[in-house]
C-alpha cells in the first residue's frame, strides 16, 4: 500500500472498530452514524482511486474524519438512555430475519438496501403471505435501482482497473437492462459471473462445478448480522447455479445451466436482470473489499 495513505487507511480502521459496535445494534444508532456507513463504503470499492480524490480535495487528515468523530458524539450520548438496549436487540433481530426472508423468496441482498427498508420488510411478512412479499420486495427493488442508480453502479465498475477486458460487455448488458432487452441483459450477464470469480482467484485450465462453489464460498463466508453475504451466496448456489432436465419443470427463475442451454425461454424479466446486476456488483463490492484488506496486510 501507498505510504501516504497507510495511516489513513489505518486511522479509518481503528474508527470501523470502535463504531462496529454499535452500528450492529441500533437502528436509531445506525441512522445516526448513516455518515460512517458511507465513508467506510468508498474504501471497499477502490481503495486506491478513492484515497487519491480524498487527498487532493482534503488538507488535513482531520478533516476527514470531522462527520465521523460528530457522529460518534451523537452516538455516546444515545447510549445514555436506557432503551437503546431494546433498540439494539429489535434492530438485530429484523436484519436476521430480514435475511431469511430474502433467502426464502430468492432473491440477493444488497448492501445499499437501507437498514429502515429491510425492518419495514420484516414488518410486511409478519402480516403477510410470502407470495406477497417477494412481490413487495420485488417492486421496491425495481424502484429503489432505477436506471439512474444502476447508472452510477456501472460508473463505480469503470473504475476497477481488473475487470476492464469486461466492461465493454457489462456495459452494453446494462444498456440492454435499461432499454427494457432484458432477454440479452439476462443472458449476457450469467456467464460473467463465473469468469469475474475465476479471475479473481486466477483461476486456469477447467473450471468444475465444484471449485466454482468453493471460491465462491470462500469469498462469501461473512457471517456479521450485517453482511449480506449469506443471501447473496444462497442466491447464486440454489437459483443460479439450480440444475434442470429437459422435459420437466424448471425450479430456479433464473438457472444458469437451464438459460444458457436454452431450455428456459421465460427468464427475461426486470427483476432478474436487475438481480445479475445486484450480484455482479456485490461480487466486485466483496473483492475489493478482500483486496483492501490483503493490501493493508502486505
Amino acid at each position: 500500500m501507498d505510504e501516504r495513505f497507510k495511516g489513513l487507511f489505518e486511522a479509518s480502521e481503528r474508527w470501523r472498530k470502535m463504531i462496529e459496535p454499535v452500528l450492529k445494534n441500533s437502528e436509531t444508532i445506525a441512522r445516526v452514524m448513516q455518515p460512517v456507513l458511507r465513508h467506510q463504503e468508498l474504501f471497499g470499492r477502490n481503495l486506491q482511486s478513492r484515497l487519491a480524490q480524498v487527498a487532493k480535495q482534503t488538507r488535513h487528515v482531520s478533516d476527514v474524519f470531522k462527520p465521523i468523530s460528530g457522529a460518534l458524539e451523537k452516538a455516546a450520548g444515545l447510549f445514555n438512555n436506557e432503551n437503546i438496549k431494546k433498540a439494539i436487540q429489535e434492530t438485530t433481530d429484523d436484519i436476521e430475519k430480514f435475511k431469511l426472508i430474502m433467502l426464502k423468496i430468492g432473491y440477493p441482498a444488497h448492501y445499499e438496501i437501507p437498514i429502515i427498508t429491510a425492518r419495514k420488510i420484516v414488518r410486511f411478512y409478519k402480516e403477510r403471505t410470502l407470495e406477497e412479499t417477494k412481490n413487495f420486495v420485488k417492486e421496491f427493488l425495481i424502484k429503489f435501482y432505477d436506471n439512474n442508480k444502476v447508472d452510477r453502479i456501472v460508473q463505480r465498475w469503470k473504475e476497477i482497473k481488473w475487470i476492464s477486458p469486461r466492461l465493454r460487455l457489462l456495459n452494453e448488458a446494462v444498456e440492454a437492462h435499461i432499454s427494457g432487452k432484458y432477454f440479452l441483459s439476462v443472458s449476457t450477464l450469467i456467464p460473467q459471473f463465473e469468469g469475474i470469480i475465476a479471475d479473481y482467484f486466477k483461476h486456469t485450465g477447467f473450471l468444475k462445478q465444484n471449485t466454482l462453489k468453493e471460491y465462491i464460498s470462500n469469498l462469501l463466508q461473512d457471517e456479521d448480522t450485517f453482511s449480506m453475504d449469506s443471501t447473496v451466496l444462497y442466491f447464486y448456489l440454489d437459483i443460479v447455479l439450480d440444475d434442470f432436465k429437459h422435459g420437466e419443470p424448471i425450479n430456479s427463475q433464473m438457472s444458469r445451466h437451464a438459460i444458457l442451454h436454452g431450455y428456459d425461454v421465460d427468464y427475461g424479466t426486470e427483476i432478474n436482470s436487475l438481480c445479475s446486476i445486484l450480484l455482479i456488483d456485490y461480487l466486485l463490492f466483496k473483492i475489493g473489499s478482500n483486496n483492501l484488506i490483503i493490501a493493508d496486510k502486505e
